[in-house]
């Protein structure tokens, strides 16, 4: 600025009385700082073209069976949106990526497409097995499940809209053709009776750490060994927790802050939109 207005300012005499020949210079210098200025934030534009949108879902019930504590719980999705919204990918050409997917492209810069969207469920209900599973497979999408290790049950048991029902492990080997699975920690998804802190806020390396371990042990028949994900309970996190999944070799963890995922996101914090309703849904496409 100082070399031009001093270009501006230093000049002949004859050139001053031109009054003419200056607002042409300056016309001139107008344009091709405006031009630069359009042309900088085109490339920004251009840079972001390939963000992630990764959803979140829990539980999924017919709108009949949403009485009770299911009434206006924002955990709990109508069932008859989630076959819409599953739809509207599909009809739109929305590119649904696997966990590997979305892991080679934040570590591997691994292409993909514009529309790119991941999908996750959390806790491990079984309503997810019963009313995502066969819509998620009819549109031939992936999804990951991130499962609470403990609650994990050993025998199938018939569903019931009335109960909040776990998954079995029965449900979680038949379903592996459209879900894959993540730690969501063993006996860490809980508050504190007295001060209501999310364990993950304040309990011990060791103890968050062990938590992990646990819950490894039994999820290992069913998480890839090179994807190892966590979701953060409650999206509760600390440097200690990050410390211990780079420690044990997680790949990525999530959180349930909102937000979209390029390649410079920290594969440590994942932002995802929670899905209650069909208007925060369409607002993101």
């Amino acid at each position: 600025y100082y070399h031009y207005s001093r270009y501006f300012i230093v000049i002949s005499n004859d050139i001053v009385r031109n009054r003419g020949f200056i607002m042409k210079r300056l016309l001139a210098l107008i344009l091709v700082l405006s031009l630069l200025s359009f042309g900088s934030y085109s490339l920004g534009a251009n840079n972001n073209i390939n963000n992630v949108i990764v959803l979140m879902y829990h539980h999924i019930l017919p709108k009949k069976d949403m009485v009770g504590p299911w009434k206006n719980n924002s955990a709990v999705l109508a069932l008859e949106d989630f076959q819409k919204q599953m739809m509207y990918l599909y009809e739109n050409g929305y590119t649904i990526l696997t966990l590997k997917d979305f892991k080679d492209y934040i570590y591997e810069d691994k292409p993909i497409p514009s529309n790119s969207v991941l999908i996750t469920f959390d806790d491990g209900y079984k309503s997810n097995f019963e009313y995502a599973y066969p819509i998620l497979k009819k549109y031939n999408f992936k999804a990951t499940i991130f499962l609470i290790s403990s609650q994990i049950q050993n025998y199938y048991e018939k569903f019931d809209p009335k109960k909040l029902q776990f998954c079995s492990i029965v449900e979680l080997e038949t379903c592996s053709d459209v879900f894959t699975y993540g730690n969501h920690t063993y006996n860490l998804h809980r508050k504190d009776g007295e001060t209501n802190l999310p364990y993950m806020k304040f309990k011990s390396y060791e103890d968050i750490k062990n938590d992990i371990t646990i819950s490894e042990s039994i999820l290992s028949k069913y998480i890839d060994i090179d994807t190892k994900a966590l979701a953060y309970p409650y999206g509760v996190y600390t440097d200690t927790s990050q410390q211990i999944l780079k420690e044990k070799d997680y790949k990525l963890a999530f959180l349930t802050a909102k937000g979209k995922v390029t390649k410079v996101t920290n594969p440590y914090y994942i932002r995802r939109y929670g899905i209650s309703d069909n208007e925060n849904f369409y607002s993101l496409f």
